[in-house]
């Protein structure tokens, strides 16, 4: 006697449950995984228990192990529900981190919130560089970044589920994509 497999129906599009799964930005995806590529040229490798951002000398132990290894190493936690899509995306957010850190590296910018500002305007002034500008870019970088690092200041860790986070930043802050050009400066990304 053979089972009864219930009938695979697809969720409607737009469905709550599976929103969360897809990129807030397809473009916004190709262009970090561009920018990691040219700015790491692809030697990052995201680990469970990468270097910790929170200790005065996380600066210096990143810039040598990066001088020591060759390769940055990013943290895979809290990769599941973000900007970039859901478990499927998890290298794209793990690319932008890489990105991200060679920031810091070249900069020599801290951690704190004005590092933080320091790289994010450096990434944003990168990707106006090779894509032109546009605001609504300019915007998820900053909320990834920016944001990200104020809300693990005022919570005391990072946030969980970073897509909710991501949604309510861009919402409140009026950077939908709709509603962002002309309300926020392109370089930075802020109102």
């Amino acid at each position: 006697m053979r089972s009864a497999r219930p009938a695979q129906v697809p969720l409607p599009e737009g469905n709550a449950l599976t929103e969360h799964l897809k990129p807030l930005d397809e473009r916004f995806n190709a262009c970090v995984v561009n920018m990691c590529h040219l700015h790491t040229d692809g030697r990052w490798q995201a680990v469970p228990n990468a270097l910790g951002t929170d200790t005065p000398r996380a600066l210096e132990a990143l810039t040598t192990q990066h001088r020591d290894t060759g390769t940055l190493y990013v943290s895979s936690e809290h990769s599941n529900r973000t900007i970039f899509g859901g478990p499927a995306y998890a290298e794209i957010n793990h690319a932008f981190r890489a990105w991200h850190d060679a920031g810091h590296i070249v900069l020599q910018a801290g951690f704190d919130i004005k590092g933080e500002k320091h790289v994010a305007r450096w990434q944003v002034r990168n990707m106006q560089k090779r894509y032109g500008p546009n605001p609504w870019f300019a915007a998820l970088i900053w909320e990834e970044v920016v944001g990200q690092a104020i809300a693990r200041e005022k919570l005391g860790h990072y946030v969980a589920d970073q897509r909710q986070f991501a949604e309510t930043w861009l919402k409140h802050r009026g950077h939908a994509p709709e509603a962002v050009n002309g309300c926020v400066h392109w370089e930075t990304g802020t109102p």
